[in-house]
């Protein structure tokens, strides 16, 4: 049933999406004059759309995962689901709360053309992103937190079936998850925020950790037109830079940590 919530959500992400689709550059970088923003776009962009091998691991890890028929409560508090039942399939809370295939290979790609090997998720859901970066290279050091016991203990299941020595899951709430881990002074090349859909949060998270990325590191913030208070924290964000380079992909921006570059921003098709 359409309520009145999920008719401004809907709205809201359609004209953005029509108005990212009308104007963003084009995907192969044509038009596109920065050296640092054609680089990326033609070895970590286009190679994440290409590679048939990586895209095949990715697809049958996520197959796998996206079938599960264990039932899982659906508690959405925070995330980008929002339904009237309590109860769900893990396979259908995958579909609904993760990443897709093509965007894994996108962080897969970044990780391993800009040597990010430190990561740090918030918001593990049942680990999918997780299980499919930690899979494919076992270099990647990966941290997520969940702050949801059945969601956690999904995801701990599965980094067990799967072997996966390299991720670390801390079962607490994001704010508990940072202070410990400034605690310990640890530091990431990559971090993403896939957790907290609100503006509030998004921003509170970003300030928190911005001094935890490492020079030339990126911060990944995921459903950025999902509704006016992801949009605005994504918009407040790129304003607040002064240094670096902010990328909109209409899923997912990207901020670039680079001390030494101009300011720059870019809209791009992927």
């Amino acid at each position: 049933m359409l309520t009145t919530e999920k008719i401004a959500h809907f709205s809201h992400s359609f004209r953005h999406g029509l108005s990212y689709y009308l104007f963003s550059k084009h995907g192969k970088g044509f038009g596109i004059h920065s050296p640092f923003a054609y680089k990326l776009i033609s070895e970590t962009f286009l190679p994440a759309q290409t590679d048939r091998l990586l895209l095949q691991t990715i697809n049958q890890l996520y197959k796998t995962l996206a079938s599960a028929k264990a039932k899982i409560k659906n508690n959405s508090n925070g995330s980008r689901v929002r339904t009237k039942s309590n109860l769900t399939t893990v396979g259908k809370l995958n579909k609904t709360s993760s990443l897709k295939p093509k965007y894994i290979a996108l962080l897969s790609k970044l990780i391993e053309k800009h040597n990010l090997t430190r990561i740090l998720e918030l918001g593990t859901c049942c680990g999918v992103t997780s299980t499919c970066l930690a899979s494919i290279n076992n270099k990647n050091k990966i941290t997520t937190i969940e702050k949801d016991v059945d969601r956690a203990h999904r995801a701990r299941y599965e980094f067990e079936k799967c072997g996966l020595q390299n991720v670390q899951l801390l079962e607490t709430d994001f704010n508990s998850g940072i202070s410990a881990l400034k605690k310990e002074k640890a530091g990431f090349d990559l971090i993403f925020i896939d957790g907290d859909h609100s503006y509030e949060g998004t921003l509170a998270y970003y300030h928190q950790l911005k001094d935890m990325v490492s020079e030339n590191g990126v911060m990944v913030f995921d459903d950025i037109y999902w509704s006016k208070g992801m949009t605005k924290a994504w918009r407040t964000i790129c304003n607040e830079q002064d240094k670096g380079i902010t990328i909109d992909i209409f899923q997912m921006g990207l901020l670039f940590i680079r001390p030494q570059q101009a300011k720059e921003h870019f809209t791009i098709r992927f």
